[in-house]
C-alpha cells in the first residue's frame, strides 16, 4: 500500500493554522486509510507512507 497527500503553497505564506490543519488532515486520513485497508494486505505486508512539501 502507498499513501501520499500533499498540497502546494508559497513557503513564506504558510501559517501555523495551515500547518495544524494540514497535519491533522494528513495524519488522520493516512491512519484511517491504513486502518480500513490493513485487512486486505497479506500477513507481514507493509504500508509505505510518504509526504512532501513544495514551495511554489
Amino acid at each position: 500500500m502507498w499513501v501520499n497527500k500533499n498540497r502546494h503553497h508559497v513557503l513564506d505564506a504558510v501559517t501555523e493554522e495551515y500547518i495544524s490543519e494540514n497535519l491533522a488532515l494528513n495524519s488522520n486520513g493516512t491512519f484511517f486509510t491504513i486502518q480500513k485497508t490493513a485487512s486486505l494486505m497479506s500477513k507481514g505486508g507493509s504500508a509505505i507512507v510518504t509526504t512532501s512539501f513544495r514551495s511554489a
